[in-house]
């Protein structure tokens, strides 16, 4: 008769119990390693990581210019034309200078952005609309002007149409354009700062939009435009 050593032999049921044990933990394992390890894509993109909250990827494949005096950047489209028009009447009063510079979507849809103005007012047109945008890390608003009134008599508006849109710093803005920081007078007399304009629309006149040539369009049709969300997000995009 065989004697009981007292000393249980590792059977098959117990092989199993530890090979499932080490694969649990070796498991176990590899989560925590995986946690605390995760590759780049992995990461949580940050809305805040460009100047305007925008996605990265909102501009992606898109130009970048800065106006030679000012000193504003913005980002632009690729397939919109950037044109460095002349420069502004009055260059003399202002140092270091006046800028003039367009871009033109496809659709034609235009922003021009004039700085070191002064004495720039409305020439008969009144806010028909306001719209709010974030830029140059504030809120301004996008400031639709039309309803030309054609004489001092005239006291209703002929048609609703926008002649031109501005960036401006509150609503119904009469004219309430951003100072500039860059770029001030030669005068030391005069009073206050040279102005930004940037003005939205069609067919813009190259020294002063509303000037001539403007071609007046709805509302609806700037909004309905294909490079509308386009054109919001180049202002979005204004940093110094």
């Amino acid at each position: 008769m065989r004697k009981h050593t007292g000393k249980a032999g590792l059977g098959t049921s117990g092989l199993l119990v530890t090979v499932a044990a080490v694969v649990v933990l070796a498991a176990a394992g590899w989560l925590v390693y995986g946690h605390h390890h995760k590759t780049a894509s992995d990461q949580p993109v940050l809305s805040g990581a460009t100047p305007t909250g925008q996605s990265p990827h909102a501009y992606a494949g898109w130009k970048a210019y800065t106006l030679p005096n000012e000193k504003l950047s913005f980002k632009y489209p690729s397939n919109w034309t950037l044109k460095v028009g002349p420069t502004p009447l009055g260059v003399s009063k202002v140092t270091p200078g006046m800028d003039n510079v367009s871009v033109t979507s496809p659709t034609g849809l235009m922003i021009i952005m004039q700085t070191g103005l002064w004495g720039v007012g409305g020439g008969g047109q009144v806010t028909l609309a306001d719209e709010q945008i974030s830029a140059l890390g504030g809120t301004y608003y996008l400031d639709y002007q039309g309803c030309d009134i054609a004489s001092p008599t005239q006291t209703t508006c002929t048609n609703q149409n926008v002649t031109f849109a501005y960036l401006a710093t509150k609503a119904n803005g009469s004219y309430m354009y951003p100072a500039a920081k860059n770029i001030t007078f030669r005068d030391a007399s005069s009073s206050g700062s040279p102005a930004v304009g940037i003005f939205v629309g069609y067919d813009l006149d190259a020294v002063y939009p509303g000037a001539g040539g403007v071609t007046q369009k709805p509302l609806s049709a700037y909004k309905g435009d294909a490079s509308y969300a386009d054109a919001r997000l180049l202002l979005q995009s204004l940093s110094y």
